[in-house]
């Protein structure tokens, strides 16, 4: 039973880091149409300045490094859990270095966009 409840508990967080990658989806949809508008306006021949979408693309960053973080370390519990030599291990093994790729590629992107930041200063 007291496996079954600790079960629970990482499934709950999973959820909870599901939607804040399904949070930071919205917010980079957010982030696309405000610089969409910008690109209108400026074909419109308006001078107003185009929105600064940086803090957004931060938060996504964040928002993402945040959750991937927490499924890559879900990803290593259950490799450790695993017998060595066996399906399963195989299976977990694949599962953390799809993990591990999946946050070093959020990683750089973070990299990217504060190396972006900086440049603009």
């Amino acid at each position: 039973m007291e496996q079954l409840c600790s079960q629970l508990a990482t499934l709950d967080q999973a959820l909870v880091y599901q939607a804040l990658l399904v949070g930071a989806v919205a917010l980079s949809w957010l982030g696309t149409a405000i610089e969409r508008c910008g690109i209108q306006a400026i074909i419109a021949g308006r001078t107003d300045l185009p929105q600064d979408v940086s803090r957004i693309r931060l938060a996504v960053s964040a928002l993402v490094v945040g959750a991937l973080t927490f499924f890559f370390c879900l990803a290593r519990e259950l490799r450790e859990q695993t017998g060595p030599a066996s399906h399963e291990r195989a299976a977990a093994d694949r599962n953390l270095l799809a993990s591990g790729l999946a946050l070093a590629a959020a990683l750089v992107r973070l990299c990217d966009w504060r190396a972006g930041q900086d440049h603009l200063k």
